[in-house]
């Protein structure tokens, strides 16, 4: 495990960015040198991995002083793929550069090649090459175009299109019912945007640029720097951490933490601390931990989610069943969640712990807390989940024409079987409206 770790420690994370407002990191890739790539952490971004296999989530960008622009595809890194898969790579090329498909009958229905994964194995046809490249080209322009692209309405209805695409299948009438078009007049409305940006005759250019910003209103210039112990040791742990290594991902930051003891009064490794110990550790050396991240005034609302929750477990641990919370273990449970409710964007998890405690104790929720619930409930009346807790309260408290909206706001909601199911025997279970 240590070898790993030390190629990590050396290679993987040479740099960290202020602000850290794209979350950009360099990472070294085969074949193709250094590249920047993104996560623009966009809800509509995020959520396009929901509708497609190909990573759409992550990109090439490149920034310059007033300009941000995307790339589209890699030419170069489709032949290198198109070479291991197939010995005809010259036809493969042909035929991706002959342009797109006629329209999006079958983008939905396919599943576009991941470019840099270890395809080569497969054995494939120059057809079947040449269309899984097409399909991923396709995936990451209509995505592009949709949040980025000069027609305003198309954001919106890109996010509405990929909460129904999680549920049930993409079909040209529910295309039509978000877009406004069928699928062959918003193909063309596409590609004749990306033609007219220059480049290729069929594709256009293999990046664009975002118009967020004008000479007026420059964005903050980004600022790079060394990436100190605690910040490597941090980024590290939560690396291994994903596979559930518990044991190097916790040897990762006691070890930062003997040969520089300094990284202690770095917030975020003190977070990071906390958030390991509670995942693989001991929760209650955690409690501690993540109450000084938070008395650093940590920016991670998920820090004061995981306090507010270990501390409710922990207090219900201690006590005998049936115990009651107090009106000081409620305030020790709500605080850091009211913290988290400052934080941008809303998270329906927060929410939902807010109205977790209630159902241990006697003593009633503030105005305040009930209001926060009801903006959780109206914020999200597709996740059952947060209305399955947060609706009882309110409902206990007499807030029932607020239910009964939020009920009604739910149901026009896209919502799968299980899903209805799950709202109907909520509803069973509140009192009549």
């Amino acid at each position: 495990m240590r070898w790993r770790q030390r190629i990590l420690e050396s290679v993987l994370i040479p740099i960290t960015i202020n602000p850290p407002s794209l979350n950009i990191f360099l990472a070294p890739f085969p074949f193709y040198g250094t590249r920047l790539w993104f996560d623009t952490r966009a809800r509509q971004w995020r959520d396009a991995s929901k509708l497609w296999t190909t990573p759409i989530n992550t990109g090439w960008m490149t920034l310059g002083k007033n300009v941000i622009s995307l790339r589209r595809f890699d030419p170069e890194g489709e032949r290198y793929v198109a070479g291991l898969t197939t010995r005809a790579s010259a036809k493969v090329t042909s035929i991706v550069n002959n342009g797109p498909s006629a329209t999006y009958d079958t983008l939905f229905q396919k599943k576009p090649m991941a470019l840099y994964i270890p395809v080569m194995l497969k054995n494939l046809s120059p057809e079947e090459v040449a269309d899984k490249i097409i399909g991923s080209r396709e995936v990451v322009d209509f995505a592009y175009y949709c949040i980025f692209g000069p027609n305003p309405k198309t954001s919106e209805a890109f996010a509405n299109l990929n909460a129904y695409a999680a549920k049930f299948p993409v079909t040209e009438d529910i295309f039509k019912k978000y877009f406004g078009e069928d699928y062959t007049t918003f193909h063309k409305e596409v590609y004749d945007f990306y033609t007219k940006l220059g480049g290729d005759k069929n594709w256009g250019p293999d990046s664009v640029r975002i118009p967020s910003f004008t000479e007026k209103d420059p964005p903050p210039l980004v600022h790079f720097q060394y990436a100190q112990r605690s910040q490597n040791a941090r980024i590290i742990s939560e690396w291994f951490a994903t596979p559930k290594d518990k044991a190097t991902s916790r040897r990762t930051l006691r070890l930062a933490l003997e040969k520089n003891p300094e990284v202690a009064n770095d917030l975020e490794f003190v977070a990071e601390q906390g958030v390991i110990e509670a995942r693989f550790g001991d929760k209650t050396k955690a409690i501690p931990l993540l109450e000084k991240a938070v008395s650093m005034n940590v920016a991670r609302p998920g820090i004061y989610r995981l306090l507010s929750a270990l501390r409710l477990a922990s207090i219900l641990e201690e006590k005998s069943y049936g115990y009651k919370l107090t009106a000081a273990d409620i305030e020790s449970i709500i605080k850091p969640l009211n913290v988290a409710l400052k934080f941008s964007p809303p998270n329906a998890s927060t929410y939902q712990q807010l109205a977790a405690p209630w159902k241990y104790t006697d003593v009633p929720p503030t105005a305040e807390t009930l209001d926060a619930l009801v903006a959780g409930c109206h914020t999200f009346p597709d996740n059952l989940d947060l209305l399955e807790v947060a609706l009882p309260v309110l409902a206990k408290q007499g807030r029932n024409d607020v239910v009964q909206q939020i009920l009604d706001e739910a149901a026009d909601q896209v919502l799968t079987w299980d899903e209805w199911e799950q709202l109907d025997t909520l509803q069973k279970k509140l009192p009549a409206q």
